[in-house]
């Protein structure tokens, strides 16, 4: 077996991805278990995703479903609306682009424009259904900066149905009033799911994701003390390559460049010391690579710094430098991602 990326042999292994899904389905959690959309939002705050009291009036614009209706609404939407659905509960938040990445992919059947205008249409039916709703800030920097970018989250209605579409126990993460720091992040690990989704294809390796709560780490520190570890995202791909079958297993930190160098190097520790732990190794068999995924003006100077402080504490003794990738692009994650961390 390709050991490239602390491969494993099998036995604990997750269950096999569907391939002939829209996207990749993030698996359900167990018991112990910068695009442009990103950068520069505007101050400003989403509406509270919920249902108005009983005997109270919606809101403007805001469709209430009843139980009759819900039921008619499961036989109205398609497979591509459940698609939609199931992944903006997932990331809480989506650019009009990701969704279109995610749901309508573009190939030999579908082109750009073609894609983007179905997207379009799709996002305007679930509107006027009622099961998702726009988001404000709408204005987005970036590559495009200055241009406005639309951005969805479900209501409450559509949080419903797409419960509906998981395994039981799966809960989809809700909140009110978010602010723009906290939906830029969301949409920059929309990016990385996103990334590994076309890594996954270069590799023709299956992919599976598990996003923050549902990739947390339960392990015992020192003195016997419950910890807890909550990655931005988990990623296994596995495949066969020219030296044989390999399974790579990756932890994603995503940081929009608002956290202080100090802050990252704590979260470094806590990998350091559930790595330390043997709980990964002995559940899995391997420890996963950790990769920082660096954004905002100063992600290259950021990315110096904490490879820096990274191999000065690992020459103490500290830290385990290497078991860190760093990359300021989502480019840069897809190429480690290929190689299996290669640098």
């Amino acid at each position: 077996m390709n050991t490239r990326n602390e491969t494993n042999d099998g036995t604990n292994g997750m269950p096999a991805s569907n391939q002939n899904s829209p996207f990749v389905r993030p698996i359900p959690a167990s018991p112990n278990t910068a695009s442009s959309d990103v950068t520069a939002l505007s101050q400003g705050s989403s509406p509270a995703n919920t249902s108005p009291p009983t005997g109270a009036k919606a809101a403007p614009g805001r469709r209430v479903i009843g139980r009759a209706a819900g039921a008619r609404l499961r036989t109205e939407l398609v497979e591509r609306d459940n698609a939609i659905l199931t992944i903006l509960g997932t990331h809480r938040f989506l650019s009009t682009h990701q969704v279109q990445q995610f749901c309508f992919p573009t190939s030999n059947e579908l082109r750009l424009d073609s894609a983007a205008r179905v997207t379009r249409r799709a996002l305007l039916r679930l509107r006027l259904s009622g099961v998702v709703q726009p988001v404000t800030p709408r204005r987005v920097g970036g590559i495009e900066a200055g241009s406005g970018v639309q951005l969805w989250q479900l209501t409450s209605a559509g949080h419903r149905h797409a419960a509906e579409l998981q395994p039981p126990g799966w809960r989809y993460r809700s909140g009110s009033q978010p602010s723009s720091r906290f939906v830029a992040h969301e949409l920059a690990m929309a990016d990385a799911h996103l990334a590994a989704m076309t890594a996954a294809t270069a590799m023709n390796a299956a992919l599976q994701v598990r996003i923050e709560k549902h990739a947390t780490r339960l392990y015992t520190g020192l003195g016997g003390t419950a910890l807890r570890l909550i990655p931005d995202l988990e990623l296994r791909f596995a495949g066969h390559d020219t030296e044989g079958s390999y399974d790579d297993h990756w932890f994603v930190e995503v940081d929009m460049g608002s956290e202080s160098l100090p802050t990252l190097l704590r979260k470094c520790e806590q990998y350091e010391a559930y790595y330390r732990s043997g709980t990964e190794q002995s559940t899995n068999g391997v420890f996963p690579l950790i990769v920082w995924v660096l954004h905002g003006p100063r992600a290259q100077q950021r990315k110096d710094e904490l490879i820096k402080r990274i191999t000065t504490l690992a020459a103490r003794g500290q830290l385990t430098s290497q078991i860190h990738r760093v990359a300021t692009t989502e480019q840069q994650l897809h190429q480690l991602l290929v190689t299996g961390g290669a640098t």
